[in-house]
């Protein structure tokens, strides 16, 4: 039986109209995933960010406060009152790992929107300067908005 090589086709699957499957080759070409329905890519990512996000929480609560960012270079206000703090840490780490993942699944273009977004939300960070609560709040809506952006993906899937 001849295996199936990245940008290859299988021929070993049938394709006919009422069994087509979505190859995700552009984005992932690796055997764990080989050919899969748009609905199993989906739920493949969902389980996958279930493991993602709790364990770089928990990597994050296990060090002192250790943001996604190195504390030893922290020279605003915000990132400061950031590496201070447990819980700005751990939102910080949990918006970081849902940015970098809903990234790494959007086309070119969006891709782009995502970033100037990001860096938008960052000057919003900045502003709050040493306060908290404010920091709290910029990052509950930035990870709701992730979250958002995120089931807009998945209803609608990468391709």
């Amino acid at each position: 039986m001849e295996s199936k090589r990245c940008g290859q086709p299988n021929r070993n699957v049938a394709t006919t109209s009422a069994d087509m499957h979505w190859q995700p080759e552009a984005a992932i070409c690796s055997p764990p995933f080989g050919t899969m329905t748009k609905r199993q890519y989906v739920r493949s990512i969902q389980r996958y960010l279930c493991v993602a996000i709790p364990a770089a929480a928990m990597a994050a609560s296990a060090s002192a406060f250790a943001a996604s960012f190195d504390c030893n270079r922290a020279r605003l206000y915000d990132e400061k009152a950031v590496c201070a703090s447990r819980q700005l840490s751990e939102l910080d780490v949990e918006m970081s790992v849902r940015y970098q993942m809903l990234i790494g699944l959007v086309a070119m273009g969006a891709r782009a929107n995502m970033q100037d977004e990001q860096h938008a939300w960052l000057e919003t960070r900045k502003q709050c300067g040493e306060n908290q609560s404010c920091l709290a709040q910029a990052y509950l809506q930035r990870i709701n908005s992730l979250k958002e952006e995120y089931a807009h993906l998945a209803s609608r899937g990468p391709f």
